[in-house]
């Protein structure tokens, strides 16, 4: 995102709609939680009790870290929950004891990291067990997933419009089978929307020499939730296992969510975060007894 004076009038317009939210009279027992978007909301939803808080959704997470920033004298009553992205790769860490980090990229893998649950998944439409099936795509998606990251770290970084990926179909880039080589994942992301025109867009080397020099084991903070759950649907639409040809992205997000419990998220560390700080402040909005 550009540093624009634009971008900072924004940020003072949705700090001010937070403040007047806490303000108002039917809010003012309430902790505001702060995230995202819907996706957010659908799955903290679940494990958050709405008499006792209510959500602002931001539409973007690059607003959460201001918003918390900005509203310090409330932090009794607000928190931020923010998608990690690549953040914990970088070292990024934020000072607000109120902004809360997924452990992995985003919530998506975070609940992909429970493996039963997308066993469970890939059983229900293969009525087959097939292991590996998580790592394959992680191997698949490693090319695309450092020129994300070599997005956030080399072009954004130096303010920069950057790589333009919202609407690129994995489809194009994934076949089910076959990993995404370095080559393809160039081609076909120069290729889409106007990226050509970064005058930053990596050539094969440099994105080689990133990759080399950012090596990673951990895929959970790598890798995109949606693009791994895009690749999921792929490999079992393609593959041709019994009965799976109408299984979509939409049915992989709709099913993961579903399936992933309370008790899964009790094992994340931004639960034990989030406990801890509703024990120090007094508000337990959990919609669960602990």
């Amino acid at each position: 995102m550009d540093n624009t004076v634009t971008d900072s009038t924004f940020v003072e317009e949705i700090v001010q709609e937070v403040e007047d939210e806490l303000k108002h009279p039917v809010n003012e027992q309430k902790v505001c939680v702060v995230v995202e978007g819907a996706d957010d909301i659908g799955l903290y939803g679940k494990f958050l009790d709405e008499d006792l808080m209510f959500f602002f959704d931001t539409g973007d997470c690059v607003y959460i870290p201001p918003i918390i920033r900005e509203l310090s004298t409330y932090s009794n009553r607000l928190i931020g929950i923010k998608d990690a992205d690549f953040d914990h790769l970088r070292k990024i860490c934020y000072p607000e004891q109120n902004l809360f980090l997924t452990d992995c990229h985003d919530c998506e893998m975070m609940m992909l990291k429970q493996a039963d649950v997308v066993a469970d998944i890939v059983y229900e439409y293969t009525h087959k067990r097939i292991p590996g099936i998580i790592a394959n795509i992680f191997a698949a998606l490693d090319w695309y997933s450092y020129l994300q990251y070599y997005n956030i770290d080399v072009i954004t970084a130096a303010n920069d419009d950057g790589i333009r990926f919202k609407g690129l179909k994995m489809i194009n880039l994934y076949d089910g089978s076959s990993a995404i080589s370095c080559t393809h994942c160039l081609d076909t992301v120069r290729n889409f929307a106007n990226n050509a025109r970064l005058a930053l867009f990596p050539s094969h080397t440099d994105l080689q020499k990133f990759r080399d020099s950012k090596q990673t084991s951990d895929a959970y903070n790598l890798h995109r939730g949606h693009d791994v759950m895009h690749c999921i649907a792929i490999d079992i639409r393609n593959n041709s296992y019994s009965g799976c040809k109408k299984v979509s992205y939409d049915t992989i997000c709709e099913e993961l969510r579903i399936r992933y419990q309370f008790k899964d998220f009790q094992s994340t560390k931004m639960y034990q975060d989030l406990d801890n700080w509703m024990c120090s402040v007094g508000h337990r909005i959990w919609k669960y007894s602990q």
